[in-house]
């Protein structure tokens, strides 16, 4: 039996799904997830600031071009390196790109982090037309 984790979704762009995105996937692997107004793990971004009304384990995740606040934050999820002290994670905006529950099978996920390790996706293609 999968051990119980509270959560919440907060400041996500309009149309976010709480229980159908890559973060849930990835976390539901080990935890019967619970959406909770009491969550013991929050995951924001950078769209509003709700966030700061709530008082537990808070992961900030963007893929656009800015840095976590560390005095907001506990962890991240960003473009940018990792960090020295494991606060931050690279997780770049292409490498969710169509991630979801059928990635578990694909051997996306592996098993540790604080609690999961991510494995970027290998396919990632690049073009510059002139």
């Amino acid at each position: 039996m999968k051990e119980i984790l509270k959560i919440k979704f907060v400041d996500h762009y309009e149309g976010f799904d709480p229980e159908k995105n890559f973060f849930w996937d990835l976390l539901s692997v080990k935890y019967d997830l619970q959406l909770s107004e009491q969550p013991e793990i929050m995951i924001y971004t950078s769209f509003g600031r709700s966030h700061i009304n709530f008082k537990c384990l808070k992961i900030y995740w963007t893929g656009e071009n800015r840095r976590p606040n560390f005095n907001q934050c506990d962890f991240a999820f960003t473009f940018d390196e990792h960090s020295p002290d494991g606060k931050n994670y690279r997780l770049p905006l292409y490498t969710r790109a169509g991630l979801g529950s059928s990635d578990r099978e694909q051997g996306f996920i592996s098993g540790k982090l604080p609690w999961v390790k991510i494995h970027a996706a290998a396919c990632f293609c690049d073009s510059v037309l002139k």
